[in-house]
């Protein structure tokens, strides 16, 4: 008659309670090496938005006050995506072109356009246009609607806009600037060439 092991002897020959610590009985269900599950969907990350370029330049502090100074170092021109183009861009009568150069707010450039503020991009048509852009985007977001920007720096834009310190450089400087960053005019709207030879000089004034 085979020698019958009540349930206390069991647990004590496998080490559950008190006794001699024996290993237990070997798990038919346990796998050294686990296999990885197949039939679960890869999410695909969104793609990183490209970095833009700041549209302050080394010469400022020579021809414009410290309000335009600042406003400058707050934007970015970018060349338009695919993302950007099936965005649905308030207030546009022209659709945007693939690569058409924009102003954006570098504070909030990460989110989509429906999270940003009222005012986070503008597609100047011409380099003239430039200056009128940043300063549409200085009072109706930099100022107000942005929720990324550092509340410090937004406390310091108002001040120098509330005491009137927005006067100098004009449209031409900003224009000037562009054009040495490498924009260019085109009949879909601004457009980037990359630096050559006497391109990438400081802009001239006037």
């Amino acid at each position: 008659m085979p020698n019958m092991m009540s349930p206390i002897s069991m647990a004590q020959s496998y080490g559950t309670g008190g006794g001699t610590n024996h290993a237990g009985p070997p798990d038919k269900y346990a796998s050294s090496s686990a296999k990885p599950i197949s039939n679960v969907p890869h999410i695909q990350a969104p793609p990183p938005r490209r970095a833009g370029i700041t549209l302050a330049l080394s010469c400022d502090d020579e021809q414009l006050s410290e309000y335009q100074m600042l406003v400058r170092k707050q934007l970015e021109i970018f060349e338009a995506q695919p993302e950007d183009v099936e965005s649905n861009t308030q207030g546009r009568k022209k659709q945007v072109i693939l690569g058409q150069v924009g102003i954006r707010c570098r504070h909030c450039s990460g989110l989509s356009l429906r999270q940003r503020g009222r005012g986070a991009v503008y597609y100047p048509a011409r380099l003239q246009g430039v200056y009128q852009a940043a300063q549409n985007m200085a009072s109706s977001h930099l100022c107000e609607s942005c929720q990324c920007i550092p509340p410090h720096l937004k406390a310091d834009l108002r001040n120098l806009r509330d005491r009137r310190d927005t006067a100098s450089g004009g449209k031409q400087y900003w224009a000037d600037g562009a054009r040495a960053m490498g924009l260019v005019e085109s009949d879909e709207g601004l457009r980037l060439r990359r630096p050559e030879g006497t391109n990438g000089q400081s802009p001239t004034t006037s």
